[in-house]
């Protein structure tokens, strides 16, 4: 039995939270102790849980409180995610002799001095984790030697979606520009154009919501419903009739996965770890990011031909794909082999 610290800055709805906390189930049922610490409590999907916040400001203030959580809990690895947890946790593993495990879920943009101070530590960490091979092929951390990938995992249960009325596209995201649903948006528009009837359905909240509710409204759109946050997200892509991903940057997605693990066809833009996911026209299908003509064309393609061999069959490969490599069993053993590797040294 080990006990493991799981660090991440938000403890929210996103997808490496999601992971974390599926992950954290399976480390469980497998015996070992797992708390958690976050600094941004909003929206937390880790309710019931032991749970740490740190509620200061500045790096040192936030040290000294890690070191209280750390003698609170004694862990016996830290597993920081991102890159900010990534910094503060291996400082205080280094002061505590405690092992460091970090995965890096996303591609993040550090100022000089931050990759600098990284890539420093990044020789202390016992494994350094990337989710993709496009992301640690990209990487600016410059010691190779304990770099690794680990595919991020899901449940991959399978229940029957549900009948719609009316062909439902759906998307989980949080509403940053980086994920660029307007550019979704923009080609749901389209299809409305084209005399397509379908509704779009967005899961998600962030600090674009407003400025594209203001978008929809603008285009006169009826048909399209911001949800907001919502609990248990592999439900509500299950009620999907095609899931689309229009982001401008991705490690690995845990929507995408959780759709195709339904198998709910799936449109997303080809960057980042996407196109490590899905194989065009085989699992789903890669488009360009940023062209809403692109992405309507291929939407009205799906809603024509959804009861096709080609869609059905489409969909198996995709439920495939993620039982064979993305199942979150397949994760967490990978990761305690690494535990108990890094533990007995």
């Amino acid at each position: 039995m080990m006990k493991i610290l799981m660090f991440n800055h938000g403890s929210g709805f996103g997808g490496a939270e999601r992971f974390i906390f599926e992950l954290s189930n399976e480390l469980e049922q497998k015996g070992h102790k797992v708390a958690f610490c976050f600094s941004d409590s909003k929206n937390s999907i880790f309710k019931g849980k032991k749970t740490y916040f740190i509620n200061k400001s500045g790096i040192l203030p936030e040290l000294l409180e890690l070191r209280r959580i750390i003698n609170d809990f004694k862990p016996d690895i830290i597993h920081t995610h991102n890159i900010n947890p990534f910094i503060r946790g291996s400082i205080i593993g280094i002061i505590k002799e405690i092992p460091v495990i970090h995965t890096q879920h996303g591609y993040q943009k550090l100022s000089f001095t931050a990759g600098v101070i990284s890539n420093i530590l990044a020789l202390y960490a016992s494994g350094f984790v990337f989710v993709s091979n496009d992301m640690m092929k990209n990487s600016r951390m410059l010691f190779k030697e304990n770099q690794m990938r680990i595919n991020n995992g899901i449940k991959t249960e399978f229940s029957e979606k549900k009948k719609n009325k009316t062909f439902r596209i759906g998307a989980i995201a949080r509403l940053e520009k980086v994920k660029d649903i307007m550019t979704l948006i923009g080609a749901f528009d389209i299809l409305g154009k084209n005399k397509i009837n379908a509704e779009l359905v967005i899961i998600g909240d962030g600090g674009e919501r407003r400025n594209l509710e203001s978008y929809a409204d603008s285009l006169g759109l009826k048909s399209v419903f911001f949800k907001g946050f919502m609990d248990n997200s592999r439900k509500h892509v299950s009620s999907f009739d095609l899931f689309v991903s229009s982001s401008l940057s991705e490690g690995i997605s845990i929507s995408i996965l959780e759709a195709m693990s339904c198998k709910v066809p799936v449109i997303a833009t080809s960057v980042g770890g996407t196109p490590e996911i899905i194989k065009n026209n085989f699992s789903g299908f890669l488009i360009p990011a940023k062209n809403p003509e692109i992405l309507a064309e291929k939407i009205e393609f799906v809603i024509k031909n959804r009861h096709s061999k080609f869609i059905k069959e489409m969909a198996e490969n995709a439920r495939k794909k993620v039982i064979d490599y993305f199942s979150i069993k397949r994760a967490a053993n990978q990761y305690e082999a690494l535990y108990k590797e890094v533990f007995r040294l």
